[in-house]
């Protein structure tokens, strides 16, 4: 009779996660992803296949449950253009959410979609996801009066994308918080509030 699983998939794919988020892909080995889940690699291989597909799982988890803080706050948010600022300042360590240094979707595209298809893929559709949160956000912060009239919302949610994206290489390198601050600043500008 085979023996029963006595750990849940989220588990695992959540401390795999730590690992991956700070060791890299290609610098984390099953060992010590077996050794730090306290499982066995044959577990391991027995329920996700091999690293690869362990790594493409974590990433799809990381992207749907753990990216940009605040972001899910945006969908409901009663005052949207507050809401999108929380969501680079939240970043940046200055709300309730703790300094997270650098974003695993940032760190995998730096390494491996030059590489990977199917990292690519999921790193690609995770931010396309990010930008449309970002525009429905606009689109009502427009729509509530909150910004100035004539905004392009799909311009400006793209900006908005490549402003996070860059704030989180910005964070992994370490500059100074003055640096990441004019990017708060940035967003207010690019969110005007009608006269």
């Amino acid at each position: 009779m085979p023996r029963k699983k006595t750990f849940t998939i989220e588990f695992a794919l959540d401390k795999a996660m730590e690992l991956f988020w700070e060791r890299g892909y290609q610098s984390t080995s099953m060992r010590e992803i077996a050794d730090h889940l306290g499982l066995s690699r044959s577990s391991i291989y027995a329920t996700f296949g091999d690293k690869h597909t362990l790594f493409v799982e974590t990433l799809r988890r990381y992207g749907s449950e753990c990216r940009a803080p605040g972001l899910s706050e945006l969908a409901n948010a009663e005052a949207p253009r507050s809401a999108l600022i929380r969501v680079f300042e939240l970043a940046i360590g200055t709300g309730e959410v703790p300094k997270h240094g650098h974003c695993l979707l940032i760190n995998t595209a730096m390494q491996l979609m030059s590489t990977d298809p199917e990292v690519t893929q999921v790193v690609e559709s995770a931010f396309l996801d990010m930008e449309a949160s970002f525009r429905r956000a606009v689109e009502r912060a427009a729509s509530q009066g909150e910004v100035a009239g004539g905004v392009n919302t799909t311009q400006t949610a793209r900006a908005l994308l490549s402003l996070y994206l860059g704030l989180c290489v910005l964070i992994r390198s370490g500059v100074r918080e003055s640096v990441l601050r004019a990017t708060v600043d940035q967003v207010e500008t690019m969110l005007p509030a009608p006269d």
